[in-house]
């Protein structure tokens, strides 16, 4: 007789999920569905490029698509990460140029209308922001726990403020990265369909290299080999123009390649190149 084995109830309940809910949301960029198909529950994505290839746009991109259409978004940061996130996406939806950091603008009666627009669509999406500042309160974060948990498919983005090595001191940056990957643990426990959507910085020189060369694995930082992503992808831009790429560096559901693209820096947006105009 073969003796019983006892499993996790937690793994048996994915398990069920995974076969009996619908197919997982596409990325809504349907050149790169093509390359992915979808997002998968418990699966580890990583975007990555250099700050004025639209890396952090693109994440923005994919949350907002993954929001719009029903799911659920986590977002992991800081404070400043919460505005940041929030300008972007309003000025996002309301098809407004973002305006420089410090920069003062003017806005006519029409601008302030799609603004309101704008928020308005912000309000019916499900967006939770996470600030790993307050984490290691027991009872803070037991509470946020609770109040996002759910059988919805979820997105779990963490920023990359976590990842942070330039302005905090090596003992900030382990502090911070350890609360931000114990909360994804946390957060995956009580929202069994989620994945997660890391934002890497390139490492130090390549970041800050004058000289824009095709990123590769080699450029990312350690904190990769802790995440063992499913797929990493990076951003890629030809320098003064809106002609970019999307490189699908590892894919662990498909094959690897390029993906051309338009990315408006001023508007935050990755589009699909319309290879018919």
């Amino acid at each position: 007789m073969t003796p019983l084995t006892l499993r996790p109830m937690g793994t048996l309940a994915h398990e069920w999920l995974v076969n009996v809910l619908p197919p997982g949301r596409k990325f809504g960029l349907p050149s790169l569905d093509a390359y992915t198909y979808s997002w998968v529950p418990a699966a580890n994505y990583v975007v990555a490029g250099s700050p004025c290839t639209g890396a952090a746009s693109l994440i923005l991109t994919l949350a907002e698509n993954f929001a719009t259409h029903g799911g659920h978004v986590i977002w992991i940061g800081i404070t400043e990460d919460l505005a940041r996130m929030c300008e972007q996406l309003t000025f996002k939806i309301a098809g407004l140029d973002l305006a420089d950091a410090g920069a003062r603008v003017q806005l006519d009666v029409f601008a302030h209308i799609k603004l309101a627009y704008a928020r308005e669509q912000i309000g019916k999406m499900w967006i939770d922001f996470c600030n790993v500042e307050d984490c290691g309160d027991t009872d803070v974060e037991r509470e946020f726990i609770a109040s996002v948990s759910s059988f919805k498919p979820t997105l779990i983005v963490v920023d990359e403020s976590i990842f942070d090595e330039v302005t905090l001191n090596p003992f900030e940056v382990l502090v911070r990265q350890t609360h931000a990957r114990r909360m994804v643990e946390e957060l995956r426990g009580t929202n069994p369909t989620s994945s997660v959507l890391w934002h890497l910085p390139m490492r130090d020189g390549v970041a800050s290299s004058i000289t824009m060369q095709r990123p590769s694995l080699d450029d990312l930082p350690d904190a990769v080999s802790i995440i063992k992503p499913e797929v990493v992808l990076f951003t890629n831009r030809d320098s003064g123009s809106n002609n970019a790429e999307l490189i699908v560096a590892t894919n662990a559901y498909g094959t690897t390649g390029t993906v051309p693209m338009n990315f408006d820096a001023k508007r935050s947006t990755w589009r699909e190149i319309d290879i018919a105009a």
